[in-house]
């Protein structure tokens, strides 16, 4: 499993199993695809997007969407909610 950790002040996309961990903070947008495996608990200043992905959200994401067989589940806190 990847571990991904840091300021990251542009967009990422990870295509495999993957932890972001706490003291992350993403400027960009947080795609995830190819039917990841990922649990965010860090910051994502941008649009968290589950693309046939299972996501687990324990920190916080502005915005959330989910695209294909994509879900995000957990207790973390979401702003605007897309489709």
């Amino acid at each position: 499993m990847k571990r991904v950790e840091g300021m990251h002040l542009g967009d990422l996309v990870i295509e495999e199993d993957a932890l972001v961990l706490r003291n992350t903070m993403i400027n960009g947008n947080l795609h995830m695809r190819g039917g990841a495996r990922v649990i965010v608990d860090g910051m994502v200043g941008g649009t968290l997007i589950a693309d046939d992905s299972d996501v687990v959200l324990n920190g916080m994401a502005q915005r959330v969407e989910t695209r294909g067989k994509g879900k995000i589940d957990g207790p973390g806190m979401r702003g605007q909610v897309m489709k």
